[in-house]
């Protein structure tokens, strides 16, 4: 571009803004949208992050679906938000992929369609990424758990406190859920109530297993070691009954499973068998010979 015109268009845009400078003066009502724009700016709690990004989330938060950010802020919590995102920043990243793709979409003479998927297939993907994430994070929680139910309780029958028995199992325990269970005992440690904390903690998978486990340790306090040790033994035991049952019930359907195929194989067999047959006889039949012509 010439220089010429850069500098050009640079005056106008500055004769422009000091053009405007006296009706900003004069009419209160822009003026103070605009100084509460700034105020609101000035205001916003970055956490870490860029002021102006939180603050352009925030502004356009009111507007998005309430229930389409709960269903998102659910998938977030359940993936583990290792990206650190609320639902409405995630949104926010999605909308801006995907509207500057269909936009461009729109202007193509050839292979529109191509390029709409495309646009919408992103969001699709990493959705479905955050839906696998989620499940197996609830996988590996319900796995964990029935163990420390098992321990928790052979740790409390040894009268050792609810605390110390939770801290043992946890800082030995590998993988996410134990970096997840630990970090929620440091809170504890700091001063957050059992109960807010557990609370917390079983949101984080929602599965029924930790569920029942952690509102029995949000009623600690009010429990002896015997009795808290007996309810979880109990939860243990229930659990175990209805992983036997699932898997019976599996069993049951893979076998009626194969009972279908194995069916419908020997049927398909014996009408291809037949239509051989039937091909051949009615050959032999018009004088081709039949089978021994084959």
């Amino acid at each position: 571009m010439d220089s010429t015109l850069v500098v050009f268009i640079l005056l106008s845009l500055l004769f422009v803004f000091l053009a405007a400078l006296p009706l900003l003066n004069r009419n209160t009502q822009i003026s103070d949208r605009f100084y509460s724009i700034l105020l609101a700016y000035r205001n916003t709690s970055a956490e870490g992050k860029n002021r102006g990004w939180i603050f352009t989330v925030n502004s356009i938060s009111p507007y998005m679906n309430k229930w389409l950010i709960g269903r998102l802020d659910r998938m977030l919590r359940l993936a583990g938000r290792k990206s650190g995102r609320t639902a409405e920043e995630t949104l926010v990243i999605y909308a801006a992929s995907v509207i500057p793709l269909l936009l461009l979409a729109s202007q193509l003479e050839h292979a529109k369609t191509q390029a709409m998927i495309m646009a919408l297939g992103y969001p699709i993907i990493q959705i479905r990424r955050l839906m696998t994430k989620g499940s197996r994070r609830q996988l590996e929680a319900e796995e964990a758990t029935r163990f420390l139910k098992r321990q928790l309780a052979l740790n409390l029958r040894q009268k050792i406190p609810t605390m110390d028995a939770l801290w043992m199992m946890a800082k030995d325990h590998p993988g996410e859920f134990g970096e997840t269970f630990r970090g929620y005992l440091e809170q504890i440690e700091d001063g957050k109530p059992l109960r807010q904390a557990m609370k917390e903690f079983r949101s984080e998978y929602e599965t029924r297993s930790l569920d029942d486990l952690c509102f029995a340790l949000e009623l600690s306090d009010t429990k002896t070691p015997e009795i808290l040790a007996n309810q979880i033994e109990r939860q243990a035991m229930d659990e175990n009954a209805r992983v036997d049952e699932f898997i019976e019930k599996k069993r049951d359907s893979s076998k009626t499973t194969m009972l279908l195929i194995v069916g419908l194989s020997f049927v398909l067999t014996i009408a291809i068998l037949v239509f051989f047959a039937s091909y051949g006889f009615a050959d032999y039949f018009r004088g081709g010979g039949g089978f021994l012509n084959w």
